[in-house]
C-alpha cells in the first residue's frame, strides 16, 4: 500500500528528526522533498554501497536541500568499521558524482556534523570544554607510505588527507 520505501516509514510515524535513514541512494524527488521537510538524518554509508555496488550517496544534492548528514560505517554490509576508511571510501564517491569531499568536511561529517546531525552535539562531536570525548593518537611513523607522504604536507588540510586516504 506504500508509493515508495520513505514511505513505508511516513505511514507508521517513523519520520522525523530523531530519524536516521542508512544509505538513501534510490529516493525519487517525492521522498527527497518529504525528507527534507521531515527533519530525518541521513546516514552516509559508503563503504557498504562501495562493496555492494548498490549505488552512490548524493551528497551534494542533501547538502542543497539541507538534509542533515551523519558519516557512518554499515559494518553488516561494508568491509570496515574504521572511520579513517569510511573518510576515504566517502572521497571516492563524492569524486564519482563530480563533487570534491575536502579533508576538513570529510572530518566534519564523521565528527561534530555526526554529532549535530543526531542531535547530541552538546555531548560530544568536539574537543570543547565539558564535552565527552574519545580521540586516538595517530603515530605515522609505525606506516612509512603515510610518513614519507607527510613530509610533502604544507598544511594541516593535506596532512588530514594523507590520514583519511592512506
Amino acid at each position: 500500500e506504500a508509493k515508495n520505501y520513505f514511505d513505508v516509514y511516513d505511514k507508521f510515524h517513523l519520520v522525523g528528526p530523531r530519524s536516521i535513514f542508512a544509505h538513501c541512494i534510490h529516493l525519487d524527488e517525492n521522498e527527497r522533498s518529504r525528507f527534507a521537510n521531515s527533519g530525518s538524518v541521513a546516514a552516509f554509508c559508503p563503504s557498504s554501497n562501495l562493496f555492494l555496488g548498490s549505488g552512490l550517496f548524493d551528497l551534494a544534492d542533501f547538502k542543497s536541500r539541507n538534509i542533515p548528514v551523519a558519516l557512518a560505517s554499515d559494518v553488516g554490509a561494508g568491509t570496515s568499521i574504521s572511520m579513517f576508511k569510511t573518510m576515504g571510501d566517502a572521497y571516492k564517491v563524492c569524486q564519482l558524482k563530480s563533487l570534491s569531499l575536502t579533508a576538513i568536511e570529510a572530518f566534519y561529517l564523521c565528527t561534530l556534523g555526526s554529532a549535530r546531525a543526531l542531535k547530541i552535539d552538546k555531548h560530544i562531536g568536539s574537543l570543547c570544554t565539558n564535552k565527552e570525548a574519545d580521540f586516538i593518537f595517530i603515530n605515522p611513523a609505525n606506516h612509512k607510505p603515510i610518513q614519507t607522504r607527510l613530509k610533502k604536507c604544507i598544511n594541516i588540510e593535506e596532512e588530514l588527507f594523507v590520514y583519511m586516504t592512506m
